[in-house]
């Protein structure tokens, strides 16, 4: 039995108000990121993704997106298999 809606999926990083600065500015990057990638625009998210990994090269997120973009830069997904960036996972 699997989910057919697509779930949008976060990670706690900590409490904002505690949260350091460096940590603040890299969400915001990266909600930056995921806003163009959504809407294809892989060159500008790659950046964004590749700077969030060099500074943190423990985030494999990061890095996967970033790997992504890239992929997608040089061959853009078929428009009408696009659903926004949603991928469809197949194992825990």
């Amino acid at each position: 039995m699997g989910i057919n809606t697509p779930l949008r999926l976060y990670e706690l990083l900590g409490i904002r108000s505690d949260a350091p600065p460096a940590l603040l500015d890299m969400v915001k990057r990266w909600e930056q990121g995921m806003a163009f990638y959504e809407r294809k625009n892989f060159t500008a998210a790659g950046n964004i993704f590749k700077v969030i990994f060099q500074q943190n090269n423990a985030d494999l997120a990061a890095k996967k997106y970033y790997d992504r973009c890239y992929k997608y830069a040089v061959s853009p997904p078929d428009d009408r298999k696009w659903d926004e960036g949603v991928d469809n996972l197949t194992e825990k």
